[in-house]
């Protein structure tokens, strides 16, 4: 409690809490007034405070996660990405829980779909989410992440997709092949080729993908 006397020889302990919301380093100023009886006006001293936040500290993204319509039939996957924003390399982030809920339509697959996955500070893993429409309409699902982060120990994510009926279709890529030929090291070469719906119904094109 202040004011209090201090005696020539005596000290007093003063504890200063700090309660971090965030990662952001804070900075202050502890204002110490002190008089003694040969000055009229009280003299005051200054203690630099600085901090920061520490711990685990989860960020996932997308959130919500949307699939554009597709067709009924089709496997459409989309990535989420768990990112640990920490600092301090003793303390990773831990997924403990990731529970998808709603529609069968959507599922988490393989490789990191079964937890716990232990998150260096700095570093993301990616979850895949597959859509695969049933039947014509919107689905809905939600995915739960839970994780050691302690200002944020669950993640709700909602899903959404819409699928339609199509028809047969008929496409093709031009170029039929890509060729580099030869190319630098340490330069990129890049090539484009394009899909084109030649026939009477609308196409649904997913997971373009590279194949060894």
């Amino acid at each position: 409690t202040v004011p209090f006397p201090l005696a020539h020889g005596q000290s007093v302990t003063v504890t200063v809490a700090f309660s971090p919301q965030n990662l952001d380093a804070k900075s202050g100023t502890l204002q110490v007034a002190y008089q003694d009886a040969s000055w009229t006006t009280p003299q005051a001293l200054g203690v630099p405070l600085t901090g920061s936040g520490g711990g685990p500290s989860i960020q996932v993204v997308p959130n919500p996660l949307a699939y554009p319509r597709t067709a009924v039939g089709l496997a459409v996957d989309k990535n989420i990405v768990i990112r640990n924003l920490g600092r301090d390399p003793s303390q990773p982030l831990v997924v403990s829980k990731l529970a998808l809920t709603g529609s069968a339509e959507f599922e988490l697959v393989p490789p990191n779909d079964k937890p716990p996955l232990t998150i260096a500070p700095g570093k993301q893993v990616y979850l895949t989410v597959r859509y695969t429409p049933a039947i014509a309409g919107r689905s809905q699902a939600q995915l739960t992440v839970d994780s050691n982060d302690p200002r944020m120990p669950e993640v709700l994510v909602p899903i959404t997709g819409s699928a339609s009926e199509l028809g047969p279709c008929t496409y093709r890529v031009r170029p039929a092949a890509l060729d580099f030929g030869a190319v630098n090291v340490g330069v990129t070469a890049e090539l484009g080729f394009r899909i084109e719906n030649v026939g009477a119904n609308a196409c649904g094109i997913a997971n373009v993908r590279l194949s060894p």
